[in-house]
């Protein structure tokens, strides 16, 4: 979540079409519309719709802080105005995004997937690494890879890739139901699935070997008959915390209100398990549930009050809820506590930069630079700041 800009010109003119439409048929509530007249004026810079200019340009605001709502409002309704590639921050830099590296990405990892489909699994490798290699902070990237290297049976590569995804994305409910269950891939997918089936069928009331199975199947991508095992495993033993877990995870794509029953059954289980609640207000946030989120994190900050990765999560919700005071706060003690928690760090740099604290973001990204020299868009950030 950083500041990224606006997008091509017809991506542009379609989204100022959906925000005016949006408006036009009153479908939101005030305080979103002038959010939304806020963001016209943003689009209206890239497609020169004076005419929106005009309508949506508030006196108060400059051209700054109509970017500023801009950024929110991308954040707060991402299918309606979609993620870019260039921001005019008054007239003396630009932040640019490299679109066809973004595309050559999209395609690569489009590539792979249609390999470990085909079980090409050293193929797909190569596909992953090189978004990685190009974009050493594309944390679906890093994640696609460890699936690839755990098919092939390379455990250690598989979490090193695990923990530069998680890195980069450290909410991200997949990469953390991976990291929690990598140590079970202790030898090649085809044998440790073998001993799996064999351990349930030489005993049908084993709750341990239900859940070992489903979620090595969860991994391998069978949702189905993974959540399968995982549902039994809770039926043979309903007071383990961990199984409670599992079956969250497994619901979360499509039974939402089944996946929050099993977290918060976890929890009254264990009620200092960190990882469930981290899951709890990573899931409520995917759910745009953000004062849920908020107060999830909260009460784990009860317990773990010195957890920059929580204090992280916890300005992050407040991010996309507007809050940017309290953002603020929560992600300059995450960087306190963890210097390098590179997340936390990015996120506070574009605080700065939407806030107009100007040489505390050149700080922030100066950091950034030294802690992954490899990211090519931090460092341009940086040094079109400088020039500015």
């Amino acid at each position: 979540m950083v500041l990224y800009g606006l997008g091509r010109v017809k991506e542009n003119e379609l989204g100022l079409y959906l925000v005016k439409s949006l408006l036009d048929r009153n479908r939101l509530p005030a305080e979103k519309q002038a959010r939304y007249k806020l963001c016209i004026f943003a689009l209206s810079q890239s497609t020169g719709d004076s005419a929106g200019s005009e309508i949506a340009k508030p006196k108060e605001f400059d051209n700054y802080g109509a970017i500023n709502q801009f950024f929110y409002a991308q954040l707060y309704y991402p299918w309606v105005v979609k993620p870019f590639n260039t921001i005019q921050m008054d007239e003396d830099y630009t932040v640019e995004m490299d679109d066809a590296e973004a595309y050559e990405a999209r395609e690569a990892i489009n590539r792979g997937r249609e390999l470990m489909d085909e079980c090409r699994y050293d193929d797909a490798i190569e596909e992953f690494k090189r978004v990685t290699n190009k974009l050493p902070d594309h944390a679906v990237a890093h994640f696609k890879l460890a699936e690839a290297w755990l098919m092939t049976g390379n455990g250690d590569e598989a979490s090193r890739e695990l923990e530069r995804a998680a890195r980069f994305a450290p909410d991200d409910l997949d990469i953390r139901f991976f990291l929690r269950h990598i140590a079970r891939f202790n030898k090649a997918p085809d044998e440790v699935l073998k001993d799996a089936r064999m351990a349930v069928e030489k005993n049908a009331n084993d709750a341990g070997a239900h859940d070992r199975l489903g979620t090595l199947l969860l991994m391998m991508d069978d949702m189905k008959s993974g959540r399968a095992e995982v549902e039994r495993a809770v039926k043979l033993a309903p007071d383990k915390e961990e199984y409670r877990l599992d079956l969250a995870y497994a619901l979360s794509s499509f039974y939402e209100g089944a996946a929050l029953r099993e977290v918060k059954a976890a929890l009254r289980l264990a009620p200092r398990w960190l990882e469930a609640w981290l899951f709890l207000g990573a899931f409520y946030a995917d759910l745009r549930r953000l004062g849920d989120a908020i107060n999830a994190y909260r009460q784990a900050l009860k317990i773990y009050p010195d957890n920059d990765l929580l204090h992280y999560l916890l300005g992050d919700a407040y991010f996309k809820a507007f809050n940017a005071r309290n953002a603020r706060i929560e992600m300059e003690t995450a960087v306190e506590l963890n210097p390098d928690n590179y997340e936390a760090r990015r996120v506070l740099a574009g605080l700065y930069l939407v806030q107009g604290l100007k040489d505390k973001a050149i700080e922030q990204y100066e950091v950034l630079v030294e802690m992954e020299p490899g990211v090519e868009m931090v460092r341009k950030k940086l040094e079109l700041l400088k020039r500015g």
